[in-house]
Parts: C-alpha cells; structure tokens; sequence
C-alpha cells in the first residue's frame, strides 16, 4: 500500500462533493467520468487522494445522501445548483420589480438551507472518513469561496462610486470596513438603518446583511456539526429542532411594526434557515421500509416536492416583507418548502430534471456574483434618481448588468480561488503508476503572488477608504 496521493488543486470543493455522490449511488466509474468530464484515471487519483471508496451495489448509503441518480442522468448537484439559480431569480425580481415579486426575498431563505445543508454534508462526510474535522483546511476553503468575489465588489465600490455617486461616499468607509468583517448586519443594527425605506438612495452595501449571516454562521459550523454528529442521531435532531424553535421564537420577539429591520437582520432570528439546512443533512435519506412502502414514499415525497414549489411561488407573488404574519410563520413556511424541496429534487424524476435545467444551473453558478453585484446595479439604475427612463427599462437593463458582473466574477475572480488552479497539473488520463511524484507542499506561481497581490490590493483600498469624506456634505 503506497502513500495517498496528494489533492489535485484542479478540484473544487464542489467536484469533490459531486464526486462523493455519484460514488455511493452504484453508478459505473466510466459513468461517472462522463457526468463530470474528466477521465478515469482523473476520477481514480481523485478519489484515492480524498479516501473515498467506489460503493458496490447493496453497500450502505451516507445517511445525509440521497440514495438515486438523477432521471435525466445528470449529476445530482446540478439539481442544487438549479435550486440556487431559482433563489436567484427570486431575489433579483424583488429588487429589480418589487410590485410583482413582492415576496422575492424568501430566496435568500432557500440559500441559506442549501447552504446549511450542502456544509453540513461535507462535514458530515468528512468525519465520517477521518473521524475528525481538519477546522482549518475548513476556514481556507470558505475563504477562498467568499472573500474573493467580496473584495472584487468592495474594491469596486471604492474605485467606482467617488466618480458615479459623490454625494454618498461619506458613509462607504465604515460600509466597506463592517461588510469585509462579515458583520454588514449588526452595522446596520447598531446605526438604525432601515431595510424596508425607500427614500433617496439606500446604502450600496445593504445587501450585504445576509453575506454577513452566512459567515458568521461559517465560524460556528464546524463545532455544531463536530457536536452533533457525536450524538445519537435522535438527540442531534431535537436539538437542532430546539435551536430552529428558539430563532423563530426571538424573531417574534424582536419584530416592531411597521419596521421590523432588527428582525430581518438579525443573525439569531434568520439563523433557523440555516439550522433547517442541517437538519436536513443529518436526517437518514433512506428508511428500513418494505419495497413497496418505498415506491410508495417516493412518489409522496414527489408530490410534496411539487407542493413546496407552488407554496414557494405563492410566497413570492403575496408575501409582504413587512407583515406580521411573516415573523416568523412565513420564513417558517419558507424554510420547510425550501428543505422538501431539496430532498425532491435530489430523486430521481421530472422535478429533480426541470429544477436541474441548464440555464438555472448556469445562474446557480454564477448566483454569489450576481447577487453581490445586483443590488449596487438597483441602487445606481434607480428609475428618476439616477437615470430618466421607465422602471421597466431599468429592471430589464439591470438584470443584464447583474447577469453580466457576475459572470465576469466568477469566471476572472472565484474560479480562479475555487481552483487554484486553471488546469490540471497532469493529464487527466495519465496513468497513475506513470505520474511523477508531485510535492503537495510546491506552491504554483499563481499561489505564490496571490497572497502579495491580495496585501497590495487590501493596501490600495485602506488608501481610497482613507481619503474618503466621513460626513454628509448636505
């Protein structure tokens, strides 16, 4: 037995979750090398690097996988990439037209349980292999994910909005400063910044509230899912159950008509998305049922799929973002559609194969920069404040822009930090016995000035942020 070989940095964090699933569903390695465009060898170095073994038929599944491959043939994640495209849209319809999609931001709620619930299982299955959680590897992968696309925008606001949007700046330095700290949200708090006004021209960075969430919660997800999955499964569920109760509970508590903003912001009030998504995850994706009991609770859940879709759509068309039937009965509602949904979509049939479509799959993608971008386009596009044209104009001419930044985001800046790489150091096909031995220490040259290039960045931006006014002109 010969050492494991080391990571291949061609291989994202998503390739290897990818990669894990379609190896506990009994699909043949040349299908799965097809799925995922890569070669054999590619997926056997691979997977022998991460310590995975190719499931055979009748072997145990993980119990946070689902047990089936898509109808369509399509990796199962492209369905959850669809999901998030789906997020997307919702979230850009309620900033871009919020009289029709009133209810548009629920989408930020079907993130943050595909969040949950996507981590979760990578952590799960990582203790399960190595009986522990490598906490740091785990905080360079997240980085990696979210601070590059985050400080493409940060930077740009800094360069962009002194020229297009002088009257403003002076409230940019501390706004850039408390989003970078992945604390936007309770900023906003603290200075009584409302989400829901909409007079003049809100701050450039309020969307940024959630982004925040979602990195505090990265800090505390480790040591939750370490926690959890040494219990039994019984006790780990009540608890989260607990935790779920509790968040819905302080959002009811905390909500003040006619504006709730603590209640939106707050990171214990919209923790119960996220805490769904790891319910979710740890909760056995097979039942010791009879067979027919299966079919049976195959074609319930697909129907209880198709359910959640028309629940989500009727939020998205009538909820009101300030109502108090919303704290917290809707989110709730949100959260439970948002958790059905994944479990059917990840099964075999025609909603797993319309949710994993290809255009939604190309928005999931893309979904962190454009949404990062989409709100700053809104603010900047805002019909008779910044531009004389007619709403309609100025939502179909800011979708594209957002649809456009992002793209650009992901292909020159987050692709570039997922992979590490924008090749495979060797041939996918190469043999494995035919591979010279490659030190998983030698950094690339790319790896070598990226930290250099990052300080020169950060320093050019505290140079900006230094110069900029720090009070309202008017």
């Amino acid at each position: 037995m010969g050492t494991s070989p080391p990571f291949r940095s061609s291989w994202t964090e998503a390739d290897s979750l990818h990669l894990y699933l379609l190896s506990r569903t009994g699909v043949s390695r040349s299908e799965a090398a097809r799925q995922m465009g890569r070669g054999i060898g590619s997926i056997r170095y691979h997977l022998a690097a991460l310590g995975y073994s190719w499931r055979e038929p009748g072997e145990p599944l993980h119990p946070a996988v689902s047990p089936s491959p898509s109808a369509a043939g399509r990796p199962r994640l492209g369905a959850l990439d669809g999901l998030r495209g789906l997020a997307l849209l919702a979230v850009l319809g309620y900033h871009l037209a919020p009289a029709t999609f009133r209810g548009g931001f629920i989408g930020v709620d079907v993130f943050f349980v595909l969040s949950g619930f996507l981590l979760t299982t990578l952590l799960v299955d990582e203790h399960r292999r190595t009986g522990a959680i490598d906490r740091r590897a785990y905080a360079v992968r997240r980085l990696r994910r979210i601070v590059p696309g985050l400080a493409a925008l940060l930077l740009g606001l800094v360069v962009i909005l002194p020229l297009v949007a002088p009257d403003d700046v002076h409230r940019l330095r501390e706004d850039v400063l408390w989003a970078g700290a992945g604390l936007a949200n309770w900023h906003m708090v603290a200075d009584g910044s409302s989400y829901f006004s909409h007079i003049g021209r809100p701050p450039f960075t309020r969307h940024l509230w959630s982004i925040a969430v979602e990195m505090q919660f990265y800090v505390a997800c480790p040591f939750l899912v370490g926690w959890l999955v040494r219990r039994r499964r019984g006790v780990a569920v009540a608890l989260l159950a607990a935790l779920i109760a509790a968040a819905a509970t302080l959002m009811a508590l905390t909500y003040a008509g006619p504006d709730p903003s603590r209640a939106y912001y707050g990171t214990d009030t919209r923790a119960g998305a996220l805490l769904m998504g790891v319910l979710l995850a740890l909760l056995p994706a097979t039942l010791p049922l009879p067979r027919r009991l299966r079919a049976v609770t195959g074609r319930l859940l697909g129907l209880a799929g198709l359910a959640a879709v028309g629940a989500l759509v009727a939020l998205v068309a009538l909820a009101d973002d300030q109502a108090p039937a919303l704290y917290p009965a809707g989110f709730i509602a949100t959260e439970v559609a948002a958790a059905v949904l994944i479990l059917a979509a990840l099964r075999p049939g025609v909603l797993g194969a319309l949710v994993g479509a290809r255009p939604l799959r190309w928005l999931g993608l893309r979904s962190y920069g454009i949404y990062l971008w989409s709100w700053p386009v809104v603010v900047l596009s805002h019909p008779g404040l910044d531009a004389a044209w007619y709403r309609t104009a100025a939502a179909i001419g800011g979708a594209l822009a957002a649809v456009a930044l992002g793209d650009i985001s992901y292909r020159l800046v987050e692709r570039r930090w997922l992979r590490g790489e924008s090749a495979p150091t060797t041939p996918a096909r190469t043999p494995r016995a035919a591979r010279p031995p490659v030190p998983a220490w030698r950094p690339s040259t790319r790896r070598r000035l990226a930290l250099p290039g990052m300080a020169m960045a950060a320093l050019a931006m505290a140079g900006v942020l230094a110069t900029l006014p720090s009070r309202d002109p008017i």
